[in-house]
């Protein structure tokens, strides 16, 4: 890899996490905590259903199409459940 290919690499990943960070945070701008409070019922369960919506939609890919064992399944599927489009 030439230097010019390396610092080009440095300044571009550089650039990215600067941009990353800023969508994340705002992200995190756009809910109000009050909002959140206000409705911590209704915000909960949406996030735990969410959570084992996936969990169950992973773990049966998993069972089904691959073969894996329901315990291997769970494990993994509640492994990539938290995972959302903000994390890819």
């Amino acid at each position: 890899m030439c230097s010019l290919q390396a610092a080009s690499e440095a300044v571009v990943q550089t650039l990215a996490s600067c941009f990353g960070g800023l969508y994340l945070a705002s992200l995190g701008m756009t809910v109000s905590p009050v909002f959140i409070w206000a409705h911590a019922g209704r915000v909960t369960t949406f996030v735990v259903a969410t959570f084992l919506g996936k969990t169950l939609i992973g773990a049966g890919t998993l069972k089904r199409f691959y073969g894996f064992p329901w315990p291997v399944a769970i494990a993994a599927g509640s492994t990539t459940g938290h995972i959302g489009t903000v994390s890819l």
